[in-house]
């Protein structure tokens, strides 16, 4: 009689940051920033890792509103996620220069004013 297998412990599915940034990573290299490498290109897929977190929390709300507003504007996704991620960095740069507590109202403002006033073309792909 043949024997049964063993049942094997259930492991977890990766938790949606792993998976969102191996989707990301799987992304650009499909369609590569021939002009990043090193550490810019970590620095830049770090980036897209916090944006596409933030529209996928939905936090801030800005975030998403932003992304739709380029997108009705005709801009690629990946474009517009650029757009958002320099948002970002400008933040982050920021605060770490700055002495007191983030300043998470400014960045949100940044972001209202992607919606408020989206820029009029998308930058090319090479950024």
């Amino acid at each position: 009689m043949a024997r049964k297998p063993r049942s094997r412990p259930k492991t977890k599915p990766p938790n949606s940051t792993a998976k969102l940034a191996l989707e990301i990573i799987e992304d650009h290299a499909r369609h590569p920033h021939p002009n990043l490498d090193g550490q810019a290109l970590k620095v830049h897929l770090l980036l897209h890792q916090i944006v596409e977190k933030q529209l996928f929390e939905h936090q801030p709300p800005e975030a998403s509103a932003a992304l739709a507003t380029l997108l009705e504007q005709g801009w690629e996704r990946h474009q517009a996620i650029h757009a958002l991620a320099r948002a970002v960095a400008r933040f982050a740069i920021g605060q770490m220069r700055a002495a007191q507590a983030p300043d998470l109202e400014k960045y949100r403002s940044e972001l209202t004013e992607l919606v408020k006033h989206p820029p009029k073309k998308a930058p090319d792909a090479s950024s």
